[in-house]
């Protein structure tokens, strides 16, 4: 067995220069991550993810990211976006790993890491998708047609407050009767 590559890597993470450098999962493992707490020369070797929760997926994120905007009670995100107008309509969807695992891998991603995600599938009226782990730190993926998916870290405080207080047009219809999960 060559783990020529686990030597390669482990030097890596010794190097405070090269330590970003090292991709979050590669063909040899499904998730690294270095640990402050941990003293030079000390690995700590787990299995699965921890907690039963599987490793989650680049690609998956997407998918349940386009699932959720897909549900009938999300079904007026687009029409008010379209009634709003503009060339630009963008809709930002906060998300806790806590409630759906799928979207932990946003917590550990590096902004390089979008380049090969595929592009969501969005009704018409939506131009562009943020993506934003409830709870920061984490990385904020941003999509449209023409530049693909970036990365970013959410610079405007806590999403759920920053979204707050964006002067958003009067919804007309009563949300208090919608079911939530």
């Amino acid at each position: 067995m060559d783990l020529s590559w686990l030597k390669r890597i482990l030097f890596q993470l010794e190097d405070p220069d090269q330590r970003r450098l090292v991709p979050r999962q590669t063909d040899n493992y499904l998730f690294i991550e270095p640990f402050e707490h941990l003293s030079a020369g000390e690995v700590l070797f787990t299995s699965g993810s921890g907690g039963g929760r599987p490793i989650s997926c680049p690609h998956d994120v997407v998918t349940a990211a386009s699932t959720v905007l897909a549900q009938s009670r999300y079904a007026d995100v687009a029409r008010k976006l379209a009634a709003y107008g503009g060339v630009e309509r963008h809709v930002v969807l906060v998300v806790d790993s806590e409630k759906d695992p799928t979207f932990e891998w946003l917590r550990n991603a590096e902004p390089g890491e979008v380049d090969q995600l595929p592009a969501p599938t969005l009704a018409t009226d939506i131009t562009h998708l943020w993506i934003t782990p409830r709870y920061i730190p984490g990385l904020t993926i941003a999509w449209s047609a023409g530049s693909g998916w970036m990365g970013t870290e959410w610079r405007w405080g806590h999403p759920v407050e920053a979204l707050a207080a964006w002067h958003d047009p009067a919804c007309p219809d009563d949300h208090s009767l919608v079911k939530r999960n």
